[in-house]
């Protein structure tokens, strides 16, 4: 960054680039915030989620004609049943065996899924088209042009509308699922067995089930910021181990036993790491990035929104 002057515009433009980042790495900390909550275990397979659901998209798209609103349900569909299916054939008969052994068996998935998508789409990435101008994302682009034109005149930063569209789906998402956790009842199951697992079999909930749709859950959020990323990332390639760091590491600084605070945290990985990258250089980024999780863990392990968990025998 050596001769290049740094202004209040050039900030403005990195932290807007931050959140656009931030927004996909709070779909993936959400994901591995359920199913921690669910398991007591961090999925390995998350990030290599969040690539199958891009690839899956691209595939409905390209070769069904279908439109990118359409693929987008479908992959998230697909994707959560992967996920559903994952669970019960490798991660339920591990979790019998104890916490350590669905880690490794999540370890093992991840080996098989990286190369399983790499077997079938290429070891390439793909480009993934910017879905801002088709229907039904076209209904509201323009007035997104409208607004990035007028910012840029008043403040000098320029962003391309599609970020408002990545900010906003993934906000959605967020709020769907508070939603389904905090007003339906299976939601509320979830979280009784998140707090209690014992005492909710008791009362008559499988866990089991609610540890079924946990996964499912996740994939499903995986393969919609495989999606929102797509443009930024491309569809394939090897950047699901990556991402899901960056995921992992935004659960941690926001708390990883709340989930309005792994979202929160997702976007504040995601703003430092843009704005270490442009106003210190972009070869400290992920150094900085991770030292600012290293730094919650020392000082507040409960991450910055998380909660002392309190665990009851």
């Amino acid at each position: 960054m050596s001769g290049l002057t740094i202004g209040p515009a050039e900030v403005i433009q990195f932290t807007i680039g931050g959140l656009t980042n931030g927004a996909i790495y709070a779909l993936v900390a959400l994901g591995l915030h359920i199913i921690f909550k669910a398991t007591r275990v961090l999925n390995f397979v998350q990030g290599e989620q969040v690539v199958i659901g891009g690839l899956l998209a691209l595939t409905v798209s390209t070769t069904l004609h279908a439109p990118i609103f359409l693929a987008f349900v479908a992959a998230m569909i697909i994707g959560g049943a992967i996920g559903y299916a994952f669970e019960r054939i490798a991660i339920r008969p591990a979790y019998r065996l104890g916490e350590l052994a669905t880690i490794m068996v999540t370890i093992g998935g991840f080996v098989v899924f990286k190369n399983g998508h790499q077997l079938i789409w290429g070891k390439e990435s793909i480009p993934f088209p910017d879905f801002a101008f088709d229907f039904p994302f076209s209904l509201a682009t323009p007035a997104f042009q409208g607004f990035a034109e007028a910012f840029l005149k008043a403040t000098g930063a320029g962003f391309n509308p599609f970020a408002i569209w990545v900010i906003l789906l993934s906000i959605l998402g967020v709020v769907a699922v508070h939603l389904f956790f905090q007003k339906t009842l299976f939601g509320k199951a979830m979280r009784a067995v998140a707090d209690n697992t014992k005492a909710s079999e008791l009362m008559g909930i499988d866990s089991t089930q609610v540890t079924a749709v946990a996964f499912a859950m996740s994939a499903a959020l995986a393969a919609a910021a495989g999606i929102l990323g797509g443009p930024l990332l491309n569809a394939g390639g090897s950047y699901g181990i990556e991402i899901a760091v960056k995921g992992f590491s935004g659960a941690i600084v926001g708390g990883f036993g709340s989930s309005l605070g792994s979202v929160a945290g997702g976007f504040i990985v995601g703003i430092i790491e843009a704005l270490s990258g442009g106003l210190i250089s972009s070869s400290y980024k992920d150094a900085i990035s991770f030292g600012i999780m290293l730094l919650v863990l020392l000082v507040r392990p409960s991450g910055i929104f998380g909660e002392k968990e309190v665990r009851r025998s």
